[in-house]
């Protein structure tokens, strides 16, 4: 994902917030999968990530 964001030099924070909405939109789902069927990864976490759409979080969760 890093290589296909920086393919090029970006611009500005506008276009590396775009690179990144379209590098995850072009990721297959595939390979999502994989990379959080690794072992370490915190569901909690991730569930909290999502619902707080990226920001900051830590402090909404609750011991799991």
């Amino acid at each position: 994902m890093q290589r296909r964001v920086y393919k090029t030099p970006v611009r500005d924070t506008a276009d590396l917030k775009q690179r990144l909405i379209e590098t995850w939109l072009n990721t297959p789902q595939t390979v999502v999968d994989k990379a959080t069927d690794s072992e370490g990864i915190d569901f909690f976490r991730l569930q909290a990530c999502v619902k707080e759409k990226g920001h900051h979080f830590e402090h909404t969760m609750t011991n799991q």
